[in-house]
Parts: structure tokens; sequence; C-alpha cells
């Protein structure tokens, strides 16, 4: 099971790098141009201002290879994101091939919190 474990830290260090990239590149971006996603610094930066991240637009690759700087830190972001979901997912994998029920459900039902925390909830609070 070694080698599960292994592929897990190849994604976690490249998710690690991913992140900072995308992170450092979006973040240089929106001081050099001062707007992102059509809005100013200012606005983005407010602590009074109504944008967020549910404004995000859904087309983060367009964004990016348009340069805009909002969609580099927000695929930095998704990646943030994904990395525990894909840990936890490699764990259920692991625990059902070692045939620990225990664990596959507990790690099942972690998953499952995980992902209605991050689909659902933000839907609910509106």
């Amino acid at each position: 099971m070694g080698e599960l474990e292994e592929i897990v830290g190849y994604i976690a260090k490249a998710g690690v790098y991913l992140i900072f990239a995308f992170l450092i590149i979006g973040s240089v971006l929106l001081f050099i141009e001062g707007k992102g996603d059509g809005r100013s610094l200012q606005e983005i930066s407010s602590p009074h201002s109504a944008f967020n991240t549910s404004e995000i637009s859904a087309s983060i690759i367009g964004g990016i290879s348009k340069g805009d700087p909002i969609s580099f830190i927000s695929l930095g972001l998704m990646i943030l994101i994904a990395i525990p979901v894909i840990w936890i997912a490699t764990g259920i994998i692991k625990y059902a091939l070692e045939r620990n029920k225990v664990y596959t459900i507990v790690s099942l039902i972690v998953l499952f919190d995980l992902l209605f925390a991050i689909f659902v909830i933000p839907y609910l609070v509106k």
C-alpha cells in the first residue's frame, strides 16, 4: 500500500507548487493591473465590498487565458480545496482495499461532510 501513499505525496507536492504559482501570479498581476474580474483593486480589497468568491465568473480557464488576476487566484484556491478531498478519497480506497470497514465508513462520512460544506452550505447561507 506504500505506492498509493507515494502517489498522494506527489499529488500534494505538485498541488502546493501549483497553488503557490497561481496565487503569486494572480497577486502580482492584480497589483500591476490594479483590477481583476472587471473590478478595481479598491473594490476587491475593501472590507465593505459586496465582491466575494460566489461572484467569480464560472469561466476561470477563460480568465486565465486572458491574464485575469482573479482567475489565477481562484484556480489556486480551488486546487487548495481539492487536495484534502483527494487525500480523503485516496484514504477511502486504501481502507477499502485493506478491508478496514470502520475507517472506510468514517472516511466516507468525512468526505460527504467536506463535499456538503463545499457545494451545499454556500447555497443555504445565501
